[in-house]
């Protein structure tokens, strides 16, 4: 965070790291963008700072079972900030307000999408993406070993079936709400 600040801010120093030199260079190129008068370049630097905030509290949540209500927070935390960095960079002409109301609405339905994609590399890397809720409703059990989390009842169908169809009717909503705000 420390050198993504610094390489916005115009500062030059040498990183010898691949992936912090990523970073320092996404410094180097908002700020590129900020000078030739892309006004959204300072929005996205807020963002993506913002963005790392949420980070870090996500990965304090390790080997921790959320609430629906906390998990559905963060999704909507996680995935409202990723769609608001895009739209920043690819609707320069809409409001930020505007901007927010849509990567809001479809960052929770991508983020709850990713979710159901990497189950099992999640819990192998501790972390639980169904909420206590779930877990209870659909008889699905967590069991550790040591860094890793696995499914006990391994019969996750139903849980998939039904979060899918959510998925589905949270994209829709997105969709309904862009369309009010975009006409």
């Amino acid at each position: 965070e420390n050198i993504f600040c610094r390489s916005f801010k115009g500062e030059r120093f040498i990183v010898k790291d691949k992936s912090i030199k990523k970073i320092q260079d996404l410094g180097k190129i908002l700020r590129k963008l900020h000078k030739n008068g892309f006004d959204n370049a300072y929005k996205i630097y807020l963002e993506i700072l913002r963005y790392w905030k949420i980070d870090r509290k996500d990965r304090n949540r390790r080997f921790k079972i959320l609430s629906t209500k906390e998990l559905d927070s963060l999704n909507k935390d996680v995935g409202g900030s990723v769609g608001k960095q895009f739209l920043l960079f690819l609707t320069p002409n809409l409001s930020t307000k505007t901007i927010s109301k849509i990567a809001i609405s479809y960052g929770k339905a991508i983020k709850c999408a990713d979710n159901l994609s990497d189950i099992n590399d999640d819990l192998a890397r501790g972390y639980i993406n169904i909420s206590k809720e779930d877990l209870k409703k659909y008889k699905l059990f967590i069991k550790r070993k040591g860094q890793k989390l696995t499914i006990i009842n391994r019969d996750l169908r139903k849980y998939e079936e039904l979060e899918l169809k959510k998925i589905g009717l949270m994209l829709k909503k997105a969709h309904n709400i862009t369309n009010l705000i975009i006409k």
